[in-house]
């Protein structure tokens, strides 16, 4: 018989956060989060789905995004103890201990594995002292304020604590790795990093115009992997917060080229030699959703998978790259979708959050659809 929820009912409630394929098309890595009633905390650890069952592949007080690396050996995911920032791990799959490649920065985020599965990209910030009594008295020192974003909830002051994009190189072999390379500097934060698709340049969303405080826009950034000039990619009148490479060279661009309107948040193709902006998909229908990750758009071969909200429902859209103009919504009705990955073979996991089911995954091959 039916009862109503009690406060202690939270703690028996699960929910999934972000899914990745292994290259091989069996394997399927997510997330599971849920309350500690010890702790009155989250906790949360990895799971991989392989045939009919899941098995724990990682815990701990919390871990998450995971990714796993081109050639299927290397699973790269975040872990944080209780106290303290996220750091970035890498699992050995054919059996070995989690290395930590993140090396003394603060706040790993965003790994990306280069074409070759040799190196990860991510975003942090600086070194923070070991000495709990030094951190303290360097959090207490008086600022030269000159930004109008000093300070942000959750992470406490910016200045001289901007994040930026590094490389961290994997040691031949498997061994330890080396210290992380910053690719980028400045008085600036970056974020969204993306490969080059032969790993010679990495692009990067950032707000470097003289107003950006104010006007509120971003751009697209390159670097060279192995380090040297940033250069623009974009016109400086855009919102900006996703790239990523298209087969042909061209680049898939999530948010709006204007920064001085209140526009929806979708993907366009970026032609870097002419400069020419195309819409993709539905410009009526918001396609990126903002912080969330799990949910940004995937490229396979000429398709682009992404998300569409649509009066409250979140699906999943897929467009040709071939036919930009045509949409085809393989996950719609009355729910919202909070994670997906897209394999090369057409596979599709996703989250799926609705009125009498908060989270369930699944898994879309062909006209088959069903729960994990």
């Amino acid at each position: 018989m039916a009862r109503p929820m009690k406060p202690e009912d939270l703690y028996t409630l699960r929910r999934v956060g972000e899914v990745a394929w292994h290259p091989d098309g069996e394997r399927l890595y997510y997330t599971v989060v849920g309350l500690d009633r010890e702790t009155d905390d989250y906790r949360s650890s990895i799971w991989v789905h392989e045939g009919d069952s899941s098995r724990l592949v990682v815990g701990g007080h919390w871990v998450g995004g995971p990714v796993c690396s081109p050639d299927g050996r290397w699973l790269a995911y975040l872990a944080r103890e209780a106290e303290g920032a996220p750091d970035l791990m890498v699992l050995d799959l054919t059996g070995a201990a989690p290395v930590k490649v993140s090396g003394d920065l603060t706040g790993a985020a965003e790994p990306r594995w280069s074409p070759d599965s040799r190196s990860l990209i991510f975003t942090a910030g600086p070194a923070e002292p070991d000495d709990p009594s030094e951190k303290e008295r360097q959090s207490r020192r008086a600022r030269d304020i000159e930004r109008n974003n000093y300070r942000f909830n959750g992470r406490g002051w910016t200045v001289g604590r901007r994040r930026h994009v590094h490389r961290a190189d994997l040691a031949p072999g498997g061994g330890e790795p080396v210290v992380p390379i910053p690719l980028t500097e400045g008085d600036f934060d970056d974020s969204g990093p993306a490969w080059s698709a032969d790993g010679s340049v990495v692009r990067f969303v950032s707000s470097r115009q003289p107003d950006f405080e104010f006007a509120g826009g971003s751009d697209i950034y390159e670097v060279p992997s192995a380090g040297g000039e940033t250069r623009p990619l974009t016109d400086g009148e855009g919102m900006w917060v996703f790239v990523a490479e298209l087969p042909d060279g061209r680049l898939l661009l999530g948010g709006n080229p204007h920064r001085s309107r209140v526009e929806l948040s979708t993907t366009w193709v970026l032609d870097t030699e002419s400069g020419e902006l195309e819409p993709l998909g539905d410009t009526e229908v918001t396609a990126i959703g903002y912080g969330a990750s799990g949910t940004l758009p995937r490229v396979t071969g000429e398709t682009v998978h992404q998300v569409g909200h649509r009066r409250g429902e979140v699906g999943i859209d897929r467009v040709s790259l071939a036919r930009p103009g045509d949409v085809e919504q393989l996950v719609a009705g009355p729910l919202e979708v909070t994670a997906f990955d897209v394999h090369p073979d057409g596979g599709i996991a996703y989250v799926v959050s609705t009125a009498t089911h908060p989270s369930v995954l699944r898994v879309r091959r062909g006209e088959e659809d069903r729960e994990i």
